[in-house]
This record gives C-alpha cells, sequence and structure tokens, in this order.
C-alpha cells in the first residue's frame, strides 16, 4: 500500500509491506522530498549567447540566434532533450540561420520553426524584416532554414506567438519603437501567407518588452523607453477571438519594478517577469496569478534568479520555466537554469533530504 503525506513543507513516500507489517510491525519512511525555492543548473548551452529565441516544441527545446562577445550576432542553433526529471541533455547544434540575428522571436508550429525579425551589423544597426522557417525531423534534427514571406516592416525586438492558425508579431523597432502588430497564415506546407498589419494597437509602443499566451489571453510586459533609455513598468494583456482577432488592448497592474530585456513566461496559472535590466542588471522575479476572466492580478515578488542578468530566452515546460542564456555587464552567459512552479506561484524544486529512520517499537 502506498500513502502520501506532506508535514512542515515535506512529501513523505510512506510504503507498507506485508514483511513490514509481519516482522517489524512499523512503515518504512523512504525518499523524503523537501521543496526549495532556487534555481536548478542543468545542461548549459553551447554557445554563449543573449537577444536569442527559444522555443519546446514535443520533448526538445532549440534556441537560436543572439549575440555574443566572441562572434557577435549569431546564426548558430541548438537543441537539448528534456528529461523526465525536467533535466536537459547535453545540448548539441543543429542546423544554422541563413542570417545572423539577434533579438529576433523563435516560435514553433505544425512541425516547423520560424525565426522572426532581429537585427545584425554594428550595434545590430541593419534591421530584419525576414522570416526563415525549418523542418523538425522526427529525431529533433532540423532541416535547412530557408525563406518565407517577409514581415510588412523590419523588427528589432519583437514578441511573436502562434494562434487560430496565424504567426504574430508584436512591436519592435523599424526606427521608431512599434505599437502595432501583424500577421500571417500557417499554411500546410510550412510556409506562411502574406503578413497584414492587423487592426489593434497595443496601449504603449513596446521594444524589447516580454510577453507570453495562456490559452485564449495574450499578455505584453514591460519594455524600453524611447528617448529616455529606461524601462517601462506597464503592461497589458487582451483576448484572442477565434477569428484571429483581438479585442481591445486593456491596460493591466503596473510592475513593482520597471524593465526591459527581461523574461516573461506564463506556468500554472500566473504570469512572471524574469531578470531583465533598468540601469543595472536584475535578478528579481515577479508574479501575477491569472484570474478567471484572464486578467493578470497585483504583482508580488518571488523567488529571485541565481544571479542578475538580461537578455535571456524563456521557456514553460509542464510546470517548469527553463531560463537561457542572457548577459550580465559585458559577459555572455551559457548558463541553463530551471525552477518548478509550485500551487502558490514559487519557483524551486523538490530535493531529496536525509531519511529518517523510524523510531523501534516496543
Amino acid at each position: 500500500m502506498f500513502t502520501v503525506s506532506h508535514k512542515g513543507g515535506c512529501s513523505i513516500i510512506i510504503i507498507m509491506t506485508i514483511s513490514s507489517l509481519s516482522g517489524m510491525g512499523a512503515c518504512e519512511r523512504i525518499a523524503p522530498q523537501k521543496w526549495v525555492q532556487g534555481w536548478q543548473s542543468t545542461s548549459p548551452l553551447l554557445e554563449a549567447r543573449s537577444g536569442a529565441g527559444a522555443v519546446q516544441f514535443g520533448h526538445r527545446l532549440y534556441i537560436a540566434g543572439g549575440a555574443s562577445i566572441d562572434n557577435g550576432f549569431l546564426n548558430s542553433a541548438e537543441s537539448a532533450t528534456i528529461r523526465l526529471d525536467g533535466q536537459l541533455e547535453s545540448w548539441y547544434p543543429v542546423s544554422p540561420l541563413t542570417t545572423p540575428r539577434g533579438f529576433l522571436a523563435l516560435v514553433a508550429a505544425n512541425g516547423y520553426l520560424y525565426a522572426i525579425g532581429g537585427a545584425n551589423g554594428e550595434n545590430g544597426i541593419h534591421l530584419l524584416n525576414t522570416v526563415e522557417h525549418a523542418k523538425i525531423n522526427e529525431d529533433g534534427e532540423l532541416g535547412p532554414w530557408t525563406p518565407v514571406s517577409p514581415m510588412t516592416t523590419p523588427r528589432r525586438g519583437p514578441a511573436a506567438l502562434v494562434s487560430q492558425g496565424y504567426l504574430y508579431a508584436i512591436g519592435g523597432y523599424n526606427g521608431i519603437f512599434l505599437r502595432n502588430l501583424e500577421r500571417a497564415q500557417l499554411l500546410s506546407n510550412g510556409d506562411l501567407g502574406k503578413w497584414e498589419v492587423v487592426n489593434s494597437l497595443l496601449t504603449t509602443d513596446r521594444y524589447i518588452h516580454g510577453a507570453a499566451i495562456n490559452g485564449q489571453h495574450l499578455y505584453v510586459v514591460g519594455g524600453h523607453i524611447q528617448g529616455m533609455g529606461g524601462g517601462k513598468e506597464s503592461t497589458e494583456w487582451t483576448r484572442i477571438g477565434p477569428d484571429g482577432q483581438f479585442e481591445p488592448w486593456r491596460p493591466a497592474s503596473p510592475l513593482l519594478f520597471a524593465r526591459f530585456l527581461a523574461a516573461v513566461a506564463a506556468s500554472n496559472q500566473y504570469l512572471f517577469v524574469l531578470g531583465g535590466y533598468n540601469g543595472q542588471y536584475m535578478a528579481s522575479v515577479e508574479r501575477a496569478a491569472l484570474q478567471a476572466d484572464g486578467s493578470p492580478g497585483s504583482w508580488s515578488g518571488t523567488t529571485p534568479l541565481s544571479r542578475p542578468k538580461e537578455g535571456c530566452a524563456a521557456v514553460s515546460v509542464d510546470g517548469r520555466i527553463y531560463l537561457m542564456g542572457g548577459s550580465n555587464t559585458g559577459v555572455y552567459l551559457r548558463d541553463v537554469e530551471m525552477a518548478w512552479v509550485n500551487q502558490a506561484g514559487e519557483l524551486g524544486y523538490w530535493a531529496n533530504s536525509s531519511p529518517q529512520t523510524p523510531p523501534p517499537q516496543p
């Protein structure tokens, strides 16, 4: 007979066997588990990178593009398999992008990866409206990347998402900070239809912001203030209808701390904003509970990152958040960290503690 009890933040698995009942008259405790608030390190990237795009497809993570000190803007891409315990196998190289690009968006849909926008050249001066895709093979390898329909305008630092059969690009920079969105239909052969501007404007311009989707609801968080160099504390959300059209954007509770180049993820009915920059590199993490109507509640602090960093890529997978790469004070990172999200919206993991020997029975 197996039972699970919870006491004092620990999970105790109790195993009762016929032999223990007849011979010892007691239950044997094994593998106590203790919840630890914090992040676990997992397999590091092959190449340090910040401003990369990352996505999950099946039981694998993919990361592509970004920038590094040694190699500038990158066209390299990597993948890692997710183990049953959430840890990652070693990263391995996959087909490189046709164009080096940093501050891009990366999404997966219908068995393809799509790399959207970004920039390259000295200080990212070459702004990209191009989009390319690669087929994901059954073994997780990528076919060659090939160009598909370009966006109507360049977008450096956009967010992107897939919903209702469309690929959306949100905000970014094309010489000015953008409030608009555009979309292209996802075709059955992996190509894209022609991009069109969506009749929906954000409440404010957004550049190097974060975004996450949870069901039919889309959330956009933070970003850069044009001309002032600081970060935004504003957040907003909307609902995407079955026709792919957006309801009017609605302001949501502001962040506790303004920030840009932060990572954003939704998991277990919470929205998270992780790290970023606003005059200093940030380790703080904020969460907002997602209400029944889709609206985010007020923000509060939760488990911080292991160190301050900006430009990380975040991916949410089955109640876990993976945080990849980033930079801190000119040092570009290979770090990959993971944390589970519990019911209270705390970030941490279950750790084995020393087994307790039951007291002798009279």
